[in-house]
């Protein structure tokens, strides 16, 4: 799922050589797989202990290994290791400037070329993390933040709506407070990544045990 991810940025974002175009290599890897769906089995199923369980007897046999380092708890411990990069910030470190923050605002536009954000990640945490949010109504962002609501919403490339809503979210506490319960309640109720990865392995059981018994 990494490559698939990683190639769709390739096609999409970074221009895929003609000559690879409708190849194997260039070929069903594109936005519809590219970011949530391919993220979604990466990050969230791909590394839960209930996956790594089904996985270790298989990648023990594949690559006809054994022993403690190959076991499922130790290649748990191997695929959720995180390590601190050169270039990035901890998760602690964004946790509190989003936990300090009297908004969040992320003005998506469309691009010239058509891009555009599906569902900002980056809305999704500061909404999980209490921070009262601020957007426009680009593509699948509406989805995800009810209108005075659970967030505010304004016109892509409206900056006059935009500072208003800044403004507003400055000068009235109540709806601060009430927007980002509202926004961490939409979080827990449609975005736990233990039950999404649940009902994703489930389903791909059910569609393993339907494909054996054909």
């Amino acid at each position: 799922m990494g490559v698939l991810h990683e190639t769709g940025h390739a096609l999409y974002e970074r221009g895929l050589p003609l000559d690879r175009r409708y190849q194997p290599v260039g070929k069903a890897r594109g936005m519809s797989i590219h970011e949530s769906q391919s993220l979604l089995v990466e990050m969230q199923a791909g590394r839960s202990s209930q996956f790594v369980q089904y996985l270790a007897p298989l990648v023990r046999e594949k690559f006809g290994k054994s022993g403690a380092a190959w076991e499922a708890e130790n290649l748990y411990r191997h695929v959720t290791r995180v390590e601190r990069g050169l270039i990035r910030v901890t998760a602690d470190e964004v946790r509190a400037l989003l936990h300090s923050a009297t908004a969040f605002v992320l003005p998506s536009t469309i691009a010239g070329d058509g891009n555009r954000d599906g569902i900002p990640v980056a809305l999704m945490e500061a909404m999980a993390v209490g921070a009262p949010v601020i957007s426009t109504r680009v593509s699948g962002i509406p989805e995800l933040i009810g209108d005075e609501v659970s967030g505010l919403l304004v016109a892509g490339g409206d900056a006059n709506a935009l500072a208003a809503a800044i403004q507003r979210l400055l000068d009235d506490a109540g709806l601060r407070e009430r927007l980002a319960r509202s926004a961490r309640e939409v979080i827990e109720r449609d975005f736990d990544s233990a039950r999404e990865a649940s009902k994703l392995l489930a389903a791909m059981a059910e569609s393993i045990a339907a494909g054996a018994s054909r």
